[in-house]
């Protein structure tokens, strides 16, 4: 058995629309289990820019786990080069180091690293090809 936390990620779709799909990532995990319905309440975190998700709509949520362990990165701050995928950490004093990671896989807008880098390391997500071009 594998335990719902915050921040998982999850895949939402709507019977009122079929064939479309969100995905979020889980926000709170009740501490109780309602005794009428045996049930935890999971709260998801979805965009919703074009307003399309209303209070009390009928979903299917699907918990999203990975069978390889790995981080969660956005897509941007991966960069791919011929047979070479890499990314930037910060190595302090507003430097970043170049780090070939290996790629799981990918879902959106994100890849998952399943080795080249720690969890909790600092990344460059976002004008990461800057930094290539500058050479850091």
């Amino acid at each position: 058995m594998e335990i719902v936390r915050p921040r998982g990620a999850a895949k939402v779709t709507l019977n009122a629309y079929p064939n479309d799909s969100w995905t979020g990532t889980v926000g709170v995990v009740s501490d109780t289990v309602d005794p009428a319905t045996r049930t935890l309440k999971v709260r998801v975190v979805l965009a919703n820019p074009a307003l399309r998700l209303k209070p009390n709509m009928f979903a299917t949520v699907f918990l999203l786990r990975s069978s390889v362990p790995g981080i969660l990165v956005p897509a941007t701050a991966v960069i791919r080069e011929g047979t070479k995928d890499y990314l930037f950490v910060a190595a302090g004093n507003n430097r970043f180091e170049r780090r070939d990671v290996v790629l799981g896989r990918t879902d959106n807008n994100s890849v998952q690293i399943t080795s080249g880098v720690s969890a909790g390391a600092v990344i460059a997500t976002d004008g990461a090809l800057l930094l290539r071009d500058a050479g850091q």
